[in-house]
């Protein structure tokens, strides 16, 4: 790697060609870095602490914890977008049903936190944005409760879930700075057990500490959509996109390293924040590094971070775009099981 201080874009056009070749032709591992799926561990663990925990009433459980599972399974079809009108009158039939709970605070707690965050998708996929956030608000409170009063500890994570969706709403709105603090808030929390957010459940060091495996899954989903919500600003908006990057993702560089996971989002930060201070020679000398030793497929969203911010650095140079569009290819076709979508 040639060292200079000057960042002349045309003097570094054949380093960016080699990397790109580099990338292109790095061998990618596609082993399974993990035996177990963290989302239906958790799943298993929330509804064992919801059934052991919120009422004696086992038949009585069972028939709402079914109503629970019919509230969840409309999310999917409110993101597609049809049957709206039938929608809402599920909704309304199902809040009908949660008010003839009586003597059972608990359960009834548990099936309305259900009840309020999927209303507040109906919402927001309607463009009632108030509305969505004031339900899910209310959800996050109710969730805090049956976290601390109820023993659902694994709802930590339905908490964190609801903060994120917070966010989503402050993002469709373009409101960028109140959705990444939202947002800065969740991965301080997940990485570091360190937030300043309401909620009291995030206060229990001991909480925090257990379900490791959980937290760490959710910290690389969190950490990726966030990064993927930041980055539509990358092209059109450089400036915002490196004071935002400066003050949401680059704090978390010196997170602890202790799995390969944690190396590969503190090695891309480091990369991504000397693209931003536009260090090319530097940028570069830590991509190949990064890229010596193969890559494993779970990673292959920062690559495609990467490969953006080299075309970013080429600008209208002649950088040869078909060696750009297949390294691109290569990587965007890769599965990416991990994050689709789970409503926690």
């Amino acid at each position: 790697m040639r060292k200079t201080e000057q960042n002349n874009i045309g003097e570094i056009l054949p380093e960016l060609e080699r990397v790109v070749n580099l990338i292109t032709n790095t061998e990618v591992d596609y082993e399974i870095l993990h035996e177990y799926d963290a989302s239906q561990i958790y799943v298993e663990l929330s509804r064992g602490e919801a059934r052991e925990n919120l009422t004696e009433d086992k038949e009585l459980f069972e028939k709402y914890f079914e109503i629970s599972t019919a509230i969840n399974n409309l999310a999917g079809l409110i993101n597609s977008g049809k049957n709206l009108d039938d929608i809402r009158q599920q909704l309304d039939y199902f809040s009908t049903e949660i008010n003839t709970i009586t003597n059972e605070d608990g359960l009834k707690k548990y099936v309305q936190q259900w009840q309020f965050s999927v209303e507040a998708l109906y919402y927001y996929r309607t463009g009632d944005f108030e509305k969505a956030i004031s339900l899910t608000y209310q959800a996050i409170e109710i969730i805090d409760k049956l976290i601390k009063e109820y023993k659902i500890y694994s709802f930590i994570f339905r908490l964190v879930l609801q903060y994120s969706n917070l966010s989503n709403v402050y993002f469709k709105i373009n409101d960028f700075d109140t959705a990444l603090t939202y947002r800065e808030e969740i991965l301080n929390y997940l990485f570091r057990g360190s937030c300043t957010l309401p909620a009291r459940s995030f206060k229990n060091d001991d909480l925090w500490n257990e379900m490791a495996f959980i937290r760490e899954y959710n910290a690389i989903y969190f950490f990726k959509t966030t990064v993927d919500r930041l980055n539509t600003l990358k092209k059109k908006d450089m400036t915002n996109y490196a004071r935002l990057f400066k003050r949401t993702i680059d704090p978390l560089g010196d997170i602890e390293v202790m799995t390969l996971e944690r190396y590969y989002i503190s090695t891309w930060i480091r990369i991504e924040s000397e693209f931003i201070k536009q260090n090319y020679d530097t940028f570069l000398h830590l991509v190949e590094d990064l890229f010596e030793g193969g890559i494993n497929s779970f990673f292959k969203f920062l690559v495609v971070y990467i490969l953006e911010s080299i075309e970013i650095i080429s600008g209208d140079i002649d950088l040869n775009p078909q060696g750009l569009l297949k390294a691109k290819l290569k990587y965007q076709t890769i599965n990416e099981d991990l994050f689709h979508e789970k409503q926690l």
